[in-house]
């Protein structure tokens, strides 16, 4: 892996930028590191949405993740919308208890406009949930539950990680792409100098993205089955509070 910044012999990305751009590596004037992280995040989205393309299986985790990704939260009687955190790229499951305090797995309905009806008159009735569909930054549970957890002991709800941006000042962190592709941060992070000072070589510096592009989707989409590689970003809590809490939202009028 090759860090974004500060590498004692500058073998890092900043410093493969400023060398396509024929900018002294000393010379932190001209492109900071700051303007360089700013188009390097950019460039990381772009690059993260190739990798969903060509795999949608992809699961953003790692060994630098403080957490796992696993949201806990309350049921609360008469209430089927819950919030969900925006920093969350996609649910890929949901667990509630029973009666028992067993957990039982929901049935996915999807996207609330592909219920069979009115989302506030499907399954009204009270009772332990069995079915769960998405909406904005909601799920919601079907039927709505008829008791009260605490201590998040009322579901789980299994995600899948967003990306999560380089700091201003980063140095060690690493691109979370397999490294062969490390390099493609660099270009992505060439883009705004380019374009203001050296538009005769944005072409060149597009044309390197494309085919790294191209590159990653191949080797993204041709993966064992099996094998699920993770993206390993910063360390950060991804639970609104605490280990992935969740908190339920009084339903809409």
């Amino acid at each position: 892996m090759t860090q974004l910044s500060g590498e004692t012999n500058n073998q890092d990305l900043y410093s493969i930028a400023r060398e396509i751009l024929g900018i002294d590596p000393d010379n932190t004037t001209d492109l900071t590191l700051e303007a360089f992280v700013r188009a390097c995040n950019i460039g990381r989205y772009k690059m993260l949405s190739v990798v969903l393309r060509a795999d949608g299986r992809f699961k953003f985790d790692g060994t630098d993740q403080t957490d796992q990704p696993i949201g806990k939260f309350d049921l609360v009687s008469g209430q089927y919308e819950y919030g969900f955190s925006s920093t969350h790229l996609k649910i890929l499951g949901i667990s509630v208890t029973d009666q028992s305090g067993n957990f039982k797995q929901l049935i996915n309905k999807n996207h609330i406009s592909d219920l069979p009806q009115d989302m506030k008159e499907y399954k009204k009735t009270n009772g332990t949930p069995t079915e769960f569909a998405y909406g904005g930054n909601s799920f919601y549970l079907f039927p709505q539950s008829d008791r009260t957890t605490t201590g998040k002991s009322g579901g789980r709800v299994y995600f899948q990680r967003n990306i999560t941006p380089y700091p201003y000042n980063a140095t060690t962190e690493e691109s979370g792409f397999a490294p062969q592709f490390d390099h493609i941060v660099a270009y992505h992070g060439c883009i705004p100098y380019a374009i203001r000072n050296l538009p005769e070589k944005l072409p060149i510096i597009l044309g390197l993205i494309k085919e790294g592009h191209a590159e990653m989707q191949e080797f993204y989409a041709t993966r064992d089955a099996n094998d699920h590689p993770s993206l390993k970003f910063h360390k950060t809590n991804y639970g609104a509070t605490g280990q992935g809490n969740l908190a339920p939202r009084a339903p809409s009028n």
